[in-house]
């Protein structure tokens, strides 16, 4: 699992999102890990569309377990933060977000709800912090031998 977890080009995770959890209208950083495998999404009630796992850690020490979910698209919101950002916010237990925040200050509680469409990427398109996950994505991608 700690390997998992530090890895230093984040090869196990593809991207950070966010998921309702532990309530509604509650949201908590996870790791895109995989798509679900036919084998459960064909079992789960995720209305015909497709699933993603997620690895949601415990904070501030991820390395000691957490929680893999198996989540309709519909339920997941992408988030503009690279892998190695999204670690940091779980061990500083948010502290490292502070940067992060101040961008997020305008964002629409809409946003959070809209479909996986209309994501709060679409806020920083340009920006530093889009190009950093850009490439963060390209690695874990190259990594995986995944295009």
């Amino acid at each position: 699992m700690s390997d998992a977890m530090l890895e230093s080009d984040g090869g196990n995770f593809r991207e950070v999102v966010l998921v309702e959890f532990p309530t509604e209208e509650t949201y908590t950083l996870a790791f895109v890990t995989s798509e679900t495998p036919a084998a459960i999404a064909d079992h789960a009630d995720s209305g015909g569309e497709g699933m993603r796992t997620l690895f949601m850690p415990m904070a501030p020490n991820p390395v000691m377990g957490g929680h893999v979910v198996f989540v309709p698209e519909r339920r997941i919101v992408d988030v503009e933060l690279t892998v190695d950002e999204g670690i940091r916010a779980l061990v500083t237990s948010g502290v490292a977000l502070e940067e992060v925040a101040a961008d997020l200050d305008d964002v629409d509680p809409e946003d959070l709800r809209g479909a996986p469409e209309r994501t709060i990427d679409a806020r920083f398109q340009g920006d530093e912090r889009s190009e950093r996950a850009d490439e963060s994505r390209e690695r874990t991608r190259e990594g995986s031998g995944e295009r």
